[in-house]
């Protein structure tokens, strides 16, 4: 079990080098010092008079880094003297609200937003969730007193810095036209949306059904030494299994000369190969004639077996001639004022995330 001291972690000074350090390291608010917690929780009891809705910032459930939040651990106190409502965590600009009141509810934290009128962003994020096209929230938050639990944490206690409005879209069509049609203006949220629409709309509408690479989906492994041919576990494979077992599909995702690049077992659970991984990546690079996919599917794909490499513990080749091309830096220093109480927390967590996210950045 991990825990924190208080002494220094909350006060605002602190908190402040710690989040201009990060991003002077290329990286924006992340680590295991602050952590940011998307959920997609509930939006309702809009009043559009009051410009106010009562939302869930919070629950139990596993989170998509596996780790749970218990509500209950939850401490307050600290927010409540400063309730503000950001936009995707980010600091430097303006609230969007302010939280009228903020409790803990069964399994859940409930909160209930104010959102002002004075700046487009306010008005059009207000909007996006009073029309329903986001739903989302995230905490951000300090951990307190934590332990391992399956693939992630179970975070037990923890203090509540602020809560955020993301560009997790409920319908990402829906917010790709509304974008289209200029009736989103305020520029730092077209940027943000913008940006993550692409990855979003592969995560919550690029179901193996449509065509293009096949999202990441973490399974069993295989041991590293099996043997791997794909010709036969494609004979042995059904359309329903193909789904699962390869990193890009065509036109009709109902025939199984559609699907390319395969690299898990037939059966169910469908155990990735790294022998197959190995394959696919080299077919990417064009090794045997390489793969036939449309240019803009390339990225798809690498991402997907760039997943698997790191299942293994590997680096992909292209991420490796990405890392190469790049002058060395040297290893991240914390600052002499984060060390202390804080540094049990942060020090080989916070480098490590550091290199993490300049990867996925990149």
């Amino acid at each position: 079990m991990g825990r924190a001291d208080e002494a220094g972690i909350i006060g605002d000074g602190a908190m402040r080098k710690l989040l201009d350090w990060l991003e002077g390291e290329g990286v924006r608010r992340s680590g295991d010092l602050v952590e940011l917690v998307p959920s997609k929780c509930e939006t309702r009891e809009i009043e559009p008079s009051a410009r106010t809705m009562v939302v869930t910032i919070s629950t139990r459930a596993r989170d998509r880094a596996g780790d749970i939040i218990e509500p209950g651990g939850a401490r307050l106190e600290h927010y409540r003297k400063n309730p503000v409502v950001l936009w995707a965590h980010d600091y430097r600009e303006q609230p969007l609200a302010k939280s009228e009141w903020i409790k803990l509810v069964g399994d859940s934290i409930i909160a209930k937003p104010r959102f002002h009128d004075s700046t487009d962003l306010a008005r059009e994020v207000y909007s996006l969730y009073a029309e329903g096209y986001l739903n989302a929230w995230s905490i951000g938050f300090i951990p307190e007193e934590w332990e391992p639990e399956g693939k992630g944490y179970r975070v037990k206690q923890w203090d509540l810095l602020e809560y955020s409005a993301v560009p997790i879209p409920a319908n990402p069509e829906a917010l790709t036209m509304a974008l289209k049609e200029n009736r989103i203006t305020a520029p730092i949220l077209c940027k943000a949306i913008g940006a993550a629409l692409p990855d979003l709309v592969q995560q919550d509408i690029g179901a193996p059904e449509d065509r293009g690479a096949i999202r990441y989906a973490e399974t069993p492994k295989a041991e590293e030494s099996a043997a791997w041919d794909a010709g036969a576990e494609v004979a042995a494979a059904d359309v329903e299994d193909l789904k699962a077992m390869c990193a890009w599909v065509g036109e009709d995702p109902e025939k199984k000369e559609s699907y390319k690049l395969p690299h898990h077992r037939a059966p169910a659970p469908h155990p990735v190969v790294w022998n197959g991984v190995k394959a696919a990546g080299a077919a990417i690079q064009g090794a045997r004639g390489g793969v036939e996919i449309p240019a803009e599917d390339v990225d798809g794909v690498r991402s997907h077996i760039a997943h698997h490499y790191r299942d293994f513990d590997r680096v992909a080749p292209w991420e490796e001639q990405k890392e190469a091309a790049q002058p060395p830096q040297a290893e991240p220093e914390i600052p002499a004022e984060l060390t202390g109480g804080i540094a049990q927390i942060v020090r080989d967590e916070v480098r490590r995330e550091i290199r993490r996210l300049k990867g996925k950045l990149d």
